[in-house]
This record gives structure tokens, sequence and C-alpha cells, in this order.
């Protein structure tokens, strides 16, 4: 079973510059369902929403407490009165959530690798899944299964890695990793296939 989630946030994103100059890449403001959200929260969600037990963000030091003051930190009574019945509502929500995220330390930006070796002690020798902070997984799926709960559901059955992909166009390659392997579509929908390897 997997139960921990890891979510690198300790990176540079040099392709969304200047923005990523004053805003990390991971805490941009994203509208979902309505609601603006940082771009990393939208990942935690649909994490424990799978079933992830604890997600454990890998952070820099400088960005330390504002991760803490995300997940762990109640508003003041001041400001949660100013907020709406609902914002109150996803405010509480969010401090739920806090109590599933885990803050990691990455002393220097060596890389992705570095950055899970951080979590090793924490992650002993569980599977675990890997959400890029920078990314947004969106399933095309009819049933509305999230790529998180995909994925999740596809390890289970199989007891193999498994990678969400997107199909991309050619000439869009460059701005994108690419992967190569043995295509696996037992049990998937031909329709969902773009959505997990093995």
């Amino acid at each position: 079973q997997v139960r921990r989630a890891v979510i690198p946030a300790a990176g540079f994103n040099g392709g969304l510059f200047p923005a990523t100059k004053a805003v990390k890449a991971n805490l941009f403001p994203i509208l979902d369902g309505g609601v603006t959200k940082p771009a990393i929260l939208i990942n935690i969600e649909e994490a424990v929403e799978a079933g992830i037990e604890q997600v454990i963000v890998v952070v820099q030091p400088e960005d330390l407490s504002i991760y803490s003051r995300l997940f762990h930190e109640k508003l003041s009574p001041e400001n949660f009165h100013r907020l709406s019945d609902a914002a109150q509502r996803y405010a509480k929500r969010i401090n739920d959530i806090g109590t599933k995220v885990k803050l990691v330390v990455q002393p220097a930006q060596e890389g992705l690798g570095h950055a899970l070796l951080t979590c090793r002690e924490l992650l002993g020798d569980e599977p675990f899944l890997l959400m890029l902070g920078h990314h947004l997984y969106r399933s095309t799926r009819r049933d509305g299964a999230s790529c998180t709960a995909q994925l999740l559901a596809y390890f289970a059955h199989h007891s193999m890695p498994s990678i969400a992909l997107q199909r991309t166009a050619e000439d869009q390659v460059h701005h994108y990793g690419c992967i190569t392997g043995v295509w696996d579509d037992k049990g998937i929908d031909q329709e969902d296939a773009a959505g997990s390897a093995g």
C-alpha cells in the first residue's frame, strides 16, 4: 500500500521567470472549482482524497515559514472573521489537511534525486507517490477518477512502478521530459491509456 507522497518544492522554475522571482511556482494562485488556491494545495488535496496518509513537502530553508504558515498555522481571529462562511469552512479544511503535511528542508538545491534523499528516513523501504509541485494533474476519465487515484489503483493491482503520462505534440516535446519503455495497458480503457503506464 502506498501511504506517503513526496512533493519536491525546493527548486527554482526558470521557465516561469520572472514570476518565480517573486512567488514560488508551487504557490501560484490557480482557480479550482471557484476557489483560488496555491497550486501545491490542489495536488495535496488530490493525494489526500486518493487515500494518501502523509504528504512530505521538500522546501528550501528560507521557504519553510511560508509553507508552515499555509499548512500549520491558523489565520488570526481578525482575518478569519473577515472571511465569508464558505471561506471559513475552507480555512478549517486547510488546517485539517495540514495535519497530514510534513515539511522537510533540502539544505541546498542539488536536484530532484537529492530532494528525495532528504526524505529517505521518513520513507524507509515503502513505496511512495511522487508529485512534482509545480505541475497540475488532471484526468479525462469519464468516472472522474483522479490521476493519483488511478496510479494508486494500478500499483495496488500490479505491484509495479507506474507513471502518469500526457500525450504531447512532437513540436512541444522540448518543453517536457520524455519516457521510453514497454507499454502495458492491462485493465486500462484505451480512452484512458494516456494516463497510466507500467
